[in-house]
């Protein structure tokens, strides 16, 4: 891409460790954006929610939910990184980017799947009130009225 004019490499930023002592160049790939992990995971969910039975409306949103909160997630971890590398310095930042970053995917995992779930049971329990509110709300104020 580097022929075109365009520029392919990897965006580097400056980032400086407690304030202005030095300076460390971090840049952001593909694998640390967490396009890898938005791509597995993406996955992962259509194989599940292709599994589940509920509407195509339903299953539409839980889709974009899961989108929006995996790129919230994947933008959190590496604001975190650059904020770790700032005020704790750059080996801190380095043991965070490589043992710890992921917990935050895997809690964001953990915790979709609840929401799943718990939506799914409300959503059931919830069944049998609206069809009792349609049938009252569909019914004729005539049906009941008492005659005498």
């Amino acid at each position: 891409m580097n022929f075109f004019g365009y520029h392919s490499g990897t965006p580097v930023y400056v980032v400086f460790d407690s304030p202005g002592h030095s300076s460390a160049p971090l840049g952001i790939g593909w694998l640390c954006a967490g396009v890898q992990s938005l791509f597995i995971y993406t996955f992962t969910l259509l194989l599940l929610l292709k599994k589940m039975e509920f509407p195509l409306a339903q299953k539409v949103v839980y889709f974009v939910m899961w989108a929006v909160g995996t790129y919230l997630v994947n933008i959190f971890r590496i604001v975190s990184v650059f904020l770790i590398a700032m005020y704790q310095g750059v080996a801190a930042m380095e043991t965070f980017h490589n043992f710890y970053g992921e917990l935050y995917s895997i809690t964001w995992i953990i915790f979709y799947l609840m929401i799943i779930v718990f939506s799914r049971k409300l959503l059931l329990r919830l069944s049998p009130v609206k069809d009792k509110l349609q049938n009252f709300l569909s019914c004729r104020k005539s049906d009941y009225v008492i005659s005498r």
